[in-house]
């Protein structure tokens, strides 16, 4: 939940806590490593128990929001967003995992994703607020609202599966998938960190340039709003064009993005990168989540959800 809220986060760390810009990289980065080592632990737990892992998991997440509330040593906090970050790789990689295995694994993708860009917008118009009126650490108090609620309807809706017939009659992955698995995992953390490291700085881009806190806000807000409109069309344009003109094509548009932010020194400029950039992210993503599910046979066939 940390990572959706990024920008505003590290905001927050400069002009409050006098966090320099090498310390909002290493905020980052144990952010997104954590993250990522996270998902590979996910691949050492046992399979297809998505509401007993999913409910540790939101359980940890809990924990370490509320301890953030109370602490005030950088180095503590950097330890407890580490944990989070694992326990929230591990619940975002079983919730991908499932929704993978659907009949249509780039729709529901993108269905998660559209859900991630509501929480995203709920967080950059609620935390700036209540950190200027409570300070810092009741950032993490939203955050905790938000896990809380995510355990609770992890509860209610979701269940472990046993092992179904297909699943019993569909062979694994030979060598061959296997390295084509893993090719395709190295190519999402790839770009999903380099997309996580521009999502951290975007806010600190747009003061650096002059930006006032609403038209930074504004700049958030149409990232999300672009990312959810575009967090649909995977699923329309995978099964009409296939995944490698789509992605190639998204693919140019973050590199247009990047050049906007490179040259770009106005708000129309940042706010029209951002536009491209949100649309790229989330194009490609969904595709490679179903790409992932495709070529990885040792998965566990999934109902349509």
């Amino acid at each position: 939940m940390t990572f959706l809220a990024m920008p505003v986060i590290a905001v927050a760390l400069v002009n409050l806590l006098g966090a320099s810009e090498r310390d909002i990289g290493i905020f980052s980065t144990i952010q997104l490593a954590s993250l990522s080592g996270g998902c590979l632990l996910s691949m050492l737990l046992p399979r297809r128990q998505f509401r007993s892992i999913g409910m540790a998991a939101f359980v940890v997440m809990i924990l370490c929001d509320l301890l953030c509330l109370f602490q005030s040593g950088w180095t503590l906090f950097l330890i407890l967003r580490g944990i989070g970050g694992a326990a929230g790789g591990v619940a975002v990689s079983q919730a991908t995992a499932a929704l993978s295995k659907t009949q249509n694994a780039e729709r529901s993708s993108g269905l998660f994703l559209a859900l991630q860009t509501m929480m995203a917008i709920i967080c950059i118009y609620t935390i700036p607020p209540i950190i200027g009126a409570f300070g810092f650490a009741a950032a993490y108090g939203v955050l905790l609202l938000f896990n809380i609620l995510a355990l609770l309807l992890v509860i209610a809706k979701l269940r472990n599966f046993s092992a179904t017939k297909e699943y019993l009659a569909t062979a694994g992955n030979d060598r061959m998938h296997w390295l084509r698995s893993g090719a395709m995992l190295i190519s999402i953390l790839c770009f999903f960190t380099g997309m996580g490291t521009l999502w951290t700085f975007l806010a600190l881009l747009g003061q650096k340039i002059g930006l006032n806190p609403t038209q930074i806000a504004l700049v958030l807000s149409v990232s999300k709003l672009v990312a959810f409109g575009a967090s649909f069309m995977p699923g329309v344009i995978g099964v009409r064009f296939g995944r490698i003109p789509p992605i190639i094509v998204a693919a140019s548009i973050l590199v247009a993005a990047v050049q906007l932010y490179a040259f770009g020194d106005s708000l129309v400029t940042v706010v029209a990168a951002t536009a491209l950039f949100s649309f790229g992210w989330y194009v490609i993503y969904p595709l490679q989540l179903g790409a992932s599910g495709h070529l990885d046979r040792d998965g566990r066939p999934m109902p349509e959800m």
